[in-house]
């Protein structure tokens, strides 16, 4: 089956140090398990935004070179060391994935 679309759902509440992540990279690879990178997407939800959202990032796929995608890596890059402006400043930022979707 022909994969069009891959994608993850995340979730920020910075008042309890959960953010979106700063970048989401996706990997595919074939029977080879040789992963190559095929999109990197950035946050653009505001750190400083203290409503709770949930937001889905995902990226769309062109399999124009023929070769058939068996297995899928999504990398989320966390938020890191939570800035100065915040009271938890100094700790770490938590990343929560909801689900990671191929359709």
């Amino acid at each position: 089956k022909d994969i069009s679309l891959i994608g993850a759902g995340f979730c920020q509440d910075a008042r309890s140090w959960i953010w979106m992540p700063r970048y989401v990279e996706f990997y595919v690879a074939s029977e080879d398990k040789e992963f190559r990178k095929v999109g990197r997407i950035d946050s653009s939800t505001d750190p400083e935004d203290y409503e709770v959202q949930t937001h889905d990032i995902s990226l769309s796929l062109s399999n124009s070179d023929g070769s058939a995608i068996r297995y899928i890596k999504v990398f989320a890059k966390n938020f890191g060391t939570i800035p100065e402006w915040h009271p938890g400043h100094g700790g770490e930022g938590f990343i929560f994935i909801d689900e990671i979707w191929v359709k």
